[in-house]
């Protein structure tokens, strides 16, 4: 009958479904074990995969086929290397005693630090710079002064 043909196509129908999303799940559990994609999966062979280069990593699931390039963190702008990249984490990069960092990641690196302010002559240093804070400079009261921006002191008379 129709009814019995229509019963027979949507257990079809359902049957492929269930196929479909098993060939998902694979090709999913394959990239999870993956880092990057050397060449996809066919009909016929399952994904292959490539580790990363020296020099770059790969920190997420995806389907590239290219790792990222591993941060650099340049001395002269105030950055050290505080954990090496490797293939699957990035570098995290910190700042030199001197600096601040003007731009966190993930709380645990930076990215942009800048040299701590100097407090100028008839200001003293109200708070010291950090490795997360800029120094904050105050002005002396009236009655002191400051030749070198560090500490006030007292007016002799």
């Amino acid at each position: 009958t129709l009814s019995h043909s229509f019963v027979h196509l949507g257990t079809i129908f359902f049957l492929l479904s269930l196929q479909f999303n098993s060939i998902d799940f694979l090709l999913y559990s394959q990239l999870a074990a993956c880092t990057v994609v050397q060449r996809d999966c066919t009909a016929y062979s399952g994904t292959r995969c490539r580790s990363c280069d020296l020099g770059t990593f790969m920190n997420q699931l995806n389907g590239l086929s290219n790792c990222f390039p591993c941060t650099t963190c340049d001395t002269g702008h105030g950055l050290f290397v505080k954990r090496n990249c490797t293939a699957k984490t990035d570098t995290v990069c910190d700042v030199l005693n001197g600096y601040y960092c003007k731009r966190l990641i993930d709380s645990n690196g930076c990215s942009l630090a800048e040299k701590h302010s100097q407090c100028e002559a008839g200001q003293r240093i109200k708070e010291s710079g950090t490795s997360r804070s800029d120094t904050v400079c105050e002005d002396c009261q009236p009655g002191f002064f400051s030749k070198d921006g560090v500490k006030c002191t007292a007016w002799k008379t």
